[in-house]
C-alpha cells in the first residue's frame, strides 16, 4: 500500500488548501508478506517507511490572527521534516490447537529535522536562529504466548527488550560571532526491558474478568515498574454490555531528555542532571457501555479518568512541565527536572457505528474532556492540548462492479477545538 500527501497533489494542480499557506507533504509504503509452511508456522516479513515535511513560512504579518493560522510564530519561518523506517520478521507457531506463540525481530530508525528563521522586517531580511537534528534507532524482540485452558480460563505471557541509539544536535545562531554554536550534542545507548502477564477468567458467559501484570524497566537508571492492570466485562443482555477497567501505567521521557549535557560553568565540567529522572506514572478509570441497537447499528459510552503523577518540571521554571512535551517540532531541552508535577485528564466519549451492509457504512465519534497539569508552582493549568472536544464522521460507500471488485469511496472529517495560543 503506498499514498501520497493529497493536499500536496492538489496544490500542485492549483488548488491551495494547507496549515496557514503551508501544505503538508507526506509520503509512505506498507507492505507485508506472509508464508505459510505445513509443520513449522506461519512467517511473516513486514515493512512501514514514510516521509514528510512541511514548510511554515509565508505568514510575515504583524496580527496574532495571521500568526495563529499558521501554527508558526509571528515573524518566524519554520521548516519541519520527519522520516521514519521499519522492517520486521514474525514467526506463528501453534503448539495445538489451544496454545501459540508469536515472536518478532524488527529494527526502525526514525529522524526529524528543524529550521527556525527569523524576519528582520526592519532590516528586511531573513536571519537564521535554529537549527536540529534528531535520530533514533530501535532494535526490538518481542515474544507472545497464549493459551486457551478451557472454557472458563485464558492466559497470556509475554515480553519486549528493546536497543535504543540516540543521536541529537541542535544549534542557534550567534549574531555576535556570525556563526552557529551548539546548544545540545547527545548521543547514548539503553535497552528497556517490559515483561508481562495476563489472565481471564470467565465465571459465566455474560460475566468475566481480565487480571494482569506488566513491568518496565532500562538500563538509563535503576527506575523500575511494576504495574496491576484489571478489566471486567458483564453483559446485562444479548444486546447490552458493561466494562470497567483500571490500570496503573508507566512512561519514560524522550530518550534525549536523560542524556542531555549541562554546562556546570562553577567546576568546568558538563554533567547530565536529569540522568536519574524516575519514570511518569498515572491511574487509568475507564467506564463504559455497549448498546446493539439493531443487527448493524451499535452505541457506545465511556467515560475516563487519569491521574498522572511523578511529572518532570523544573525549579526554574515554574509553569513548565514535560506533560506539554510534542505539542511544537522539537523535545524540551530543559535541565535539572524534577518529578513532583501532576497532571488529570478527564472525559466522556460517544460512539454511533452502522457497519457494512448493502454497500455503506457510518462511523460518528464525539470526544468531550478537560486536559490539567501542575508546574513546580504546584497551580493548575491548561495542558498544551486541551481543544476540550473533538467530532470525527467517517462514512464508506462501496459499489460492486464484479464477483470480486469493488469501487469503494470514503469520507472524514474532523471538527476540533483550536490549539491554545497563549504562551503557558
Amino acid at each position: 500500500n503506498a499514498r501520497y500527501s493529497t493536499m500536496a497533489l492538489m496544490h500542485e494542480l492549483g488548488f491551495g488548501s494547507g496549515t496557514g499557506s503551508a501544505i503538508p507533504y507526506y509520503q509512505d509504503l506498507t507492505f507485508k508478506f506472509d508464508l505459510p509452511t505445513k509443520s513449522a508456522g506461519k512467517f511473516s516479513i513486514f515493512g512501514i517507511l514514510g516521509s514528510s515535511h512541511i514548510d511554515l513560512g509565508a505568514d510575515i504579518g504583524d496580527t496574532a490572527t495571521e500568526a495563529a493560522n499558521s501554527y508558526n510564530l509571528t515573524d518566524q519561518h519554520t521548516k519541519f521534516g520527519a522520516s521514519q523506517s521499519v522492517i520486521g520478521f514474525s514467526h506463528l507457531y501453534f503448539f495445538n490447537a489451544k496454545t501459540r506463540i508469536k515472536t518478532t525481530l524488527s529494527g526502525q530508525i526514525a529522524g526529524d529535522k528543524t529550521e527556525v528563521d527569523i524576519y528582520e522586517l526592519d532590516e528586511k531580511r531573513i536571519q537564521s536562529y535554529y537549527r536540529s537534528n534528531n535520530t533514533q534507532s530501535k532494535y526490538t524482540i518481542a515474544s507472545h504466548l497464549k493459551s486457551k485452558i478451557n472454557n472458563k480460563n485464558n492466559f497470556g505471557a509475554g515480553f519486549y527488550i528493546n536497543v535504543n541509539k540516540l543521536d541529537y544536535l541542535d544549534s542557534v545562531y550567534l549574531d555576535d560571532y556570525n556563526r552557529f554554536t551548539t546548544l545540545h550534542n547527545t548521543d547514548g545507548e539503553y535497552l528497556m526491558y517490559r515483561p508481562y502477564l495476563q489472565y481471564q477468567y470467565k465465571f459465566t458467559d455474560n460475566f468475566s474478568v481480565f487480571t494482569g501484570v506488566n513491568a518496565l524497566a532500562n538500563s538509563i537508571n535503576s527506575n523500575f515498574s511494576v504495574e496491576p492492570r484489571l478489566g471486567l466485562e458483564w453483559k446485562l443482555t444479548q444486546l447490552q454490555t458493561v466494562t470497567f477497567g483500571y490500570g496503573n501505567h508507566s512512561q519514560m521521557q524522550p530518550a534525549s531528555v536523560y542524556y542531555l549535557l549541562y554546562n556546570d560553568s562553577v567546576n568546568n565540567k558538563y554533567i547530565q542532571t536529569n540522568k536519574n529522572t524516575e519514570l511518569t506514572k498515572a491511574h487509568h478509570l475507564v467506564l463504559g457501555y455497549s448498546l446493539q441497537l439493531t443487527e448493524n447499528i451499535r452505541l457506545k459510552a465511556e467515560g475516563y479518568y487519569q491521574d498522572i503523577y511523578n511529572v518532570p518540571v523544573s525549579p526554574s521554571l515554574p509553569e513548565f512541565s514535560m506533560i506539554n512535551a510534542g505539542e511544537f517540532f522539537n523535545i524540551p531541552t530543559t535541565d535539572s527536572l524534577q518529578n513532583s508535577g501532576k497532571g488529570k485528564n478527564y472525559g466522556i466519549e460517544f460512539t454511533i457505528e452502522k457497519f457494512l451492509q448493502k454497500g455503506y457504512y457510518i462511523l460518528f465519534t464525539t470526544s468531550i474532556f478537560d486536559s490539567k497539569y501542575t508546574g513546580y508552582d504546584g497551580k493548575w493549568r491548561n495542558t498544551a492540548f486541551n481543544s476540550n472536544y473533538v467530532f470525527n464522521l467517517l462514512a464508506g460507500y462501496e459499489v460492486k462492479l464484479k464477483s470480486k471488485t469493488f469501487f469503494t469511496f470514503d469520507i472524514k472529517s474532523v471538527y476540533s477545538g483550536g490549539k491554545r495560543y497563549i504562551p503557558i
